[in-house]
């Protein structure tokens, strides 16, 4: 059992708060290298696309814009459209790891694979060292992939406007044979139908001379049928006239019909009331015994009657008032018996028959007479409007005779100019024939020109445009891989020159840690003597810093003698590398003074370990999680890499950097000397512990 005990020196770490605290961060210690490490490195390329890079179009055309617009849109990395100005201050200040430009001829050379002087386009990519080695390279490299994506997007236009070129050239030549051996073909039937064309003329110019003959004629039959249609035009007028005294007699023939229609209706009721006269007397006539007071009034009655009749115009009315005179001289002949025994009421009955007779003639629309007065009244009114028309109608013919005669007139006028006209078409067609026999002679001429054409463009079509010596190659290298990189700013350096300022703040970081564990940080005697603080920290520092100035001499000679890394400024090297070792001694010393020898030792380990993702010294923080990202901006080694980086590649005087460096890390070194004082002045009050220390059994 005493082989499993765990001893005094473990169980001391289960009493109190710190030691257990100290265990636990014994146990996740390795996580800053297997977590730590893992996480902040999980995936930077995945998010290359974060990385700043400054774009620029200096482009004249219009491939460069196009270009832009891809790149923008996909992005690769993080583009920003900027100035020339602004992407050479950016990558010299840090905005930007690195800048693209697409040069003022950049369309041009992308396309002059067919021109006298075919180049490549080239991107111009402009780097900076100091902006951290695996940046550059991975830019560097991410740029070289875009120029091959962008030289197969304008290589797939070269290509094809160059063969399309070819192909052009070649269906050109190949069309212009055949248009040429067309053109032969239509040579040699031109020069065929012209000799046909010839004959057609001579033909055509017998037609128009007997033409000529015939229209020679036409001037006098164009007279007499002037002649004839001004005496159409005579009769049309005489017609025009007539014809309106005939609507005149019709009208008035129509109006003395319609008063006599008139007058027969009042008639027909003066006839109605002679009738009405009549019934009244034979009913007087049918009660003569009880009429003999009556006799005066039938008597006047009859003269009435006689009166009316005698002033009648009606057909049969004189008859009908010799019957009236005759009753009227019966009942007046003798006494009223005599007149009762005659045959008066007979005579009555029968002017009463006439009465009514003449009434139903004069009155009733479906009688022999007033049926016929009223279709001769609408005949009347039918002539009369016939009539009319007819001479409207002549009005009409009297105008479109006159049209006539004034066409016949010009037709005249016509006829003697196209009898005039086909003189000169008989003379043209003469002309026409001789000048046919020319062209016959001028197509044959065509036809042996056209052969001769035909023959050349063959032999033309076998040859095709050649480049040859160094525009060959040039053509060549511009359709194979029209865009290139060129770049115009730092060279991209090697491995171990580029990695060198993130591992030399890492060693110095590392010396001051490690010579805190050899030697001790704290010295019991010297803070208890009684010294003041900053005494008791010289007493440790003093040491130290020149243990630091050795492990820096020794790096520095093994940089530029050893390894030769060729820094731009070995002496600002020297000085940036003995200045931080300087600042990390005191910072590490502030935190053994603060905290104690044991947990200083662990949380300066552990700081390292966080330095050393946070500080730009492998990947940018730009691909990191957010939290590395905050800590770069604190992390003291992020300035120290900066500080030699200036030194070992140069920079811009006016990189802020490298001033913002200098004042961070006077201000770590100066704090990290306050806090130590302060530590080791809280160290000097004894503690209970201190006092009563344990007892180990």
């Amino acid at each position: 059992m005493s082989g499993l005990h765990i001893g005094t020196n473990f169980r001391k770490f289960f009493h109190g708060t710190l030691p257990p605290l100290a265990l636990i961060a014994i146990a996740l210690l390795p996580l800053l290298f297997g977590g730590l490490f893992v996480w902040s490195y999980f995936d930077p390329l995945g998010n290359f696309h974060k990385v700043p890079v400054a774009l620029v179009n200096s482009d004249e055309g219009d491939a460069g814009q196009k270009v832009v617009d891809e790149l923008v849109a996909e992005s690769p990395m993080d583009f920003h459209v900027v100035s020339a100005d602004e992407a050479r201050e950016g990558v010299e200040n840090g905005t930007y790891y690195l800048a693209m430009e697409l040069p003022t001829d950049f369309t041009d050379a992308a396309t002059s694979v067919q021109s006298d002087n075919p180049r490549q386009a080239k991107i111009n990519v402009t780097l900076n060292e100091t902006n951290g080695f695996i940046p550059t390279m991975l830019g560097s490299t991410a740029t070289t992939q875009v120029a091959e994506a962008v030289s197969h997007s304008i290589g797939a236009e070269v290509v094809n406007q160059l063969f399309v070129g070819f192909n052009t050239i070649g269906d050109g030549m190949d069309q212009a044979k055949d248009g040429a051996s067309q053109l032969d073909d239509g040579a040699q039937s031109a020069k065929d139908g012209a000799g046909q064309l010839d004959d057609g003329a001579g033909r055509l110019n017998d037609g128009l001379n007997e033409f000529n003959e015939k229209a020679q004629q036409l001037p006098e039959a164009a007279g007499e049928l002037d002649n004839g249609v001004s005496e159409l035009q005579n009769g049309a007028q005489q017609l025009n006239e007539n014809l309106g005294t005939a609507a005149d007699g019709a009208q008035q023939l129509s109006d003395g019909l319609g008063k006599l229609k008139t007058a027969t209706d009042t008639l027909g009721s003066g006839a109605e009331q002679v009738a009405g006269g009549v019934d009244k007397i034979a009913d007087l006539a049918g009660t003569l015994s009880a009429a003999q007071q009556a006799y005066e009034d039938i008597d006047s009655s009859l003269a009435q009657v006689i009166e009316d009749l005698d002033r009648s115009p009606i057909p049969g009315s004189e008859l009908i008032a010799e019957q009236a005179r005759a009753t009227r001289a019966q009942l007046n002949s003798g006494t009223l018996g005599a007149a009762a025994g005659s045959d008066l009421v007979s005579q009555l009955t029968l002017l009463q028959d006439g009465a009514h007779q003449v009434a139903y003639q004069l009155h009733d629309p479906e009688s022999e007479y007033l049926s016929g007065m009223n279709t001769a009244v609408g005949a009347a009114e039918t002539l009369a409007k016939g009539l009319a028309a007819l001479d409207e109608g002549s009005g009409t013919l009297l105008a479109g005779v006159t049209k006539l005669k004034d066409g016949t007139s010009a037709f005249v006028v016509a006829a003697n100019a196209a009898a005039d006209a086909t003189s000169k078409l008989a003379e043209g067609s003469d002309q026409l024939v001789v000048g046919m026999g020319e062209l016959s002679d001028g197509l044959v001429q065509l036809s042996d020109g056209t052969g001769e054409l035909s023959l050349k463009l063959s032999e033309g079509a076998e040859k095709a445009p050649r480049w040859e010596g160094e525009r060959l190659d040039m053509a060549v290298e511009n359709a194979s891989n029209p865009v290139v990189v060129n770049q115009v700013g730092d060279e991209l350096t090697f491995f171990g020159r580029g990695l060198s300022p993130f591992f030399l703040s890492l060693s110095l970081w590392f010396g001051g840690l490690i010579m805190f564990m050899v030697l001790p940080p704290l010295s019991r005697r010297a803070i208890d003597s009684g010294a003041l603080p900053t005494r008791v920290a010289l007493n440790t520092l003093v040491p130290a810093y020149l243990i630091g100035l050795a492990q820096v001499i020794a790096l520095w000679v093994v940089q530029v003698f050893v390894l030769d890394v060729q820094p731009k400024h070995p002496g600002w090297l020297f000085a940036v590398l003995m200045f931080a070792s300087w600042a990390f001694i005191t910072t590490i010393f502030a935190l053994n003074a603060v905290f104690g020898a044991s947990v200083g030792r662990l949380i300066t380990m552990a700081l390292m370990s966080l330095q050393l993702v946070a500080s730009n010294g492998l990947y940018p923080p730009e691909v990191q999680p957010e939290f590395i990202q905050w800590v770069h901006k604190l992390d003291p080694m992020t300035y120290v890499v900066d500080l030699t980086r200036f030194a070992l590649f140069g920079s811009a005087v006016t990189d802020p950097r490298m001033h913002r460096a200098v004042i961070v890390l006077v201000a770590l070194a100066i704090g990290s000397w306050l806090v130590s004082c302060l530590g080791l002045r809280a160290l000097r009050r004894p503690t209970e512990k201190d006092i009563y220390p344990e007892i180990s059994v």
